[in-house]
């Protein structure tokens, strides 16, 4: 019998986190090339683990969905504030009952099908 202790789970668990927020970073850089310099050093990685955080709240596990996720994030914010309907879009994402590849695909779709895919953009005004 093989016996897997609780240490070798944790690192283990420790390689897939870094797995993960490697293969963010390299989408977050290629996909956003301009979103992803301007953060600084550590900023894209702050972010990458802020949506892994975000996704494990909201029961969203599968790693293309947090990839998905990702891209809204970039897009929207990470608190879809520029997004169009978005306490529709959060309360979707908090489901507690749906699957998350099914939540982050009905967001996406509905949110770019509204943007029609162009970037929503702050605009503040000069003081």
């Amino acid at each position: 019998m093989l016996v897997i202790r609780d240490e070798q789970l944790r690192i283990l668990g420790l390689e897939r986190q870094h797995r993960l927020e490697n293969q963010l970073l390299r989408q977050f850089a290629e996909e956003y090339p301009e979103d992803y310099s301007p953060q600084g050093e550590s900023g894209p990685l702050d972010f990458v683990r802020e949506t892994i955080r975000s996704a494990a709240m909201r029961n969203i596990t599968a790693e293309h969905s947090i990839s998905d996720l990702l891209r809204l994030y970039v897009e929207f914010g990470t608190g879809l504030e520029l997004a169009p309907h978005r306490q529709w879009a959060n309360s979707l994402l908090d489901h507690a009952k749906l699957p998350g590849a099914l939540k982050v695909n009905l967001v996406r779709s509905r949110l770019l099908g509204f943007t029609q895919g162009r970037r929503i953009i702050l605009h503040r005004e000069e003081e």
